[in-house]
């Protein structure tokens, strides 16, 4: 036999899992990135002069986003929010180099928890 104290305890389970699944999306989801250019894996001739990361939604703050090269330099000189579209980050870059670059990005969400990631892209050795 089944004691009350149980029932009542997988009942309260239950509802506590079918008030999550009922949540507004913008109460338990961040909407991540859609589209980093350069893109994630892409080969690209020449570190363009901006790295721009487009989230689903509007994000409230940028923390940092860094592009290193594999002697772990930084080339991005600065980062904030693109003031035309809240939802992309823009940081614009310096000193291309051949090789792999590592970016790694952590910004605030409108409803203030933070969101990080990482990405790589790789420019081309030039013409010799």
């Amino acid at each position: 036999m089944i004691s009350g104290t149980l029932i009542r305890g997988r009942m309260a389970m239950a509802m506590a899992a079918l008030g999550v699944a009922f949540m507004p999306a913008s109460l338990h989801a961040h909407s991540g990135v859609t589209a980093t250019t350069p893109a994630n894996g892409a080969t690209v001739a020449a570190l363009p002069g901006s790295i721009r990361i487009t989230f689903g939604e509007a994000i409230g703050r940028v923390i940092f986003v860094t592009a290193t090269d594999a002697a772990g330099k930084n080339h991005v000189v600065s980062a904030k929010m693109d003031p035309a579209k809240a939802s992309r980050v823009l940081a614009r870059t310096r000193d291309s180099r051949p090789g792999r670059y590592r970016v790694q990005w952590k910004v605030v969400a409108t409803d203030g928890h933070a969101q990080a990631g990482t990405y790589t892209f790789t420019v081309k050795p030039g013409k010799s």
